[in-house]
């Protein structure tokens, strides 16, 4: 009899657990939605910059390396610093330590008053080719 309500308690947190975990992933999605953001915006993975974003002409077509003294720099699918909700829910692509990371296409100014580059990654990261890094955390 007490396995039974082992099992039943196993199963009721499980459930709970997955329930929380899509509900917070459907607020995001909404939240999305509602910034103007598709899934069209990101078919690959890859980052698409409108016309009406700021640019930083000089700095276009430049080489982009890790952060000079820790050595690995974090690339980001948006222009903002996103680790989620214990990680679920993160915009974090990938932590890169090669050099080049990649190629400046674009530039952005960020909600949190960083310039962000977007860069077309020397090599992919789970199949994205783009991504954001902040300029606090890369070299030239």
């Amino acid at each position: 009899m007490e396995k039974k309500y082992i099992y039943i308690t196993t199963a009721v947190v499980v459930i709970l657990g997955v329930g929380s975990i899509l509900t917070y992933r459907q607020i995001n999605k909404n939240k999305d939605s509602k910034e103007g953001k598709t899934e069209d915006d990101e078919t690959d993975g890859s980052v698409v910059v409108k016309p009406t974003d700021f640019q930083d002409k000089n700095i276009i077509g430049k080489q982009v390396r890790t952060h000079p003294t820790l050595g690995y720099t974090n690339v980001r699918s948006t222009a903002k610093v996103d680790d989620g909700y214990f990680g679920l829910g993160s915009n974090k692509i990938g932590e890169v330590k090669i050099n080049p990371i990649g190629v400046v296409t674009g530039t952005l100014a960020g909600e949190d008053k960083f310039t962000w580059y977007i860069i077309r990654l020397t090599t992919p990261i789970d199949g994205k080719t783009t991504g954001f890094v902040r300029e606090d955390a890369v070299s030239f």
